[in-house]
């Protein structure tokens, strides 16, 4: 294999992904809403910061020989674990929310009611950020 090969089977994987985060960003600048922005040299400068770094990592990573890490995780009994967990992390947050099963199904009915009440403050606290933790278990 020839090490022009071989350099673009190591960048692949980095290529892909800072194209598929350039898209997005293109996408979020001319798509087909408008966002206003505060200051969007800021903005647009530290996304431009980010991929730097990201692609900086990834190109470390590379030179690195890893960390050996010998840790045999079994995947079932950490979902299991994890749905478990979740579980009694939404009980929990319905009795000191007072909420009901009908508000959690409400949720899927009208999303954005849901994000604006979040974001209004009106359901803040540590809830709102175990939630970003607990959703994708649910």
């Amino acid at each position: 294999m020839s090490n022009k090969t071989n350099t673009i089977n190591f960048y692949l994987p980095i290529i892909l992904l800072l194209s598929w985060l350039i898209f997005t960003i293109i996408s979020f600048a001319y798509g087909p809403y408008h966002y206003d922005l505060i200051n969007p040299i800021y903005f647009y400068l530290y996304l431009l910061l980010i991929h730097c770094f990201l692609f900086s990592g990834y190109k470390v990573g590379l030179k690195s020989r890893g960390r050996d890490f010998n840790i045999n995780i079994s995947y079932i009994k950490l979902i299991k674990c994890l749905s478990i967990a979740s579980f009694y992390y939404n009980f929990i947050k319905l009795i000191f929310h007072g909420g009901s099963a009908s508000n959690v199904l409400e949720t899927f009915n009208d999303a954005s009611l849901s994000y604006d009440k979040n974001i209004s403050g009106q359901f803040s606290g540590i809830f709102s950020y175990m939630d970003m933790i607990f959703i994708r278990f649910i």
